[in-house]
């Protein structure tokens, strides 16, 4: 995921367009178990979350332990914060 979001910002001019051209043709993201919240990934995701928040569309995150799951929820909380601003309707949160 992280090189087709790089090829993307790469090819667009601007990030208007970028973000236009992701909801065009996908219809939601499914992140399988990315670690969002392990110390060593937590700084190389924020980039690619913050992206795929501006898309609106649907994200499917997945965790490999209870640990997993929860560190990955404190990034995408504070994450989710910095939006308080905007229409967070869309976004749900699971748990089983």
């Amino acid at each position: 995921l992280h090189e087709v979001i790089l090829q993307f910002l790469k090819s667009a001019p601007q990030a208007e367009n970028r973000t236009e051209q992701i909801r065009q043709f996908w219809d939601g993201f499914v992140l399988f178990n990315p670690g969002l919240g392990h110390p060593n990934l937590e700084k190389q995701w924020k980039p690619t979350i913050e992206f795929l928040f501006s898309t609106g569309k649907p994200i499917l995150f997945t965790a490999h332990s209870e640990l997993d799951a929860e560190r990955d929820a404190s990034v995408l909380e504070e994450l989710l914060a910095k939006w308080h601003h905007r229409d967070l309707s869309h976004f749900k949160e699971c748990s089983y």
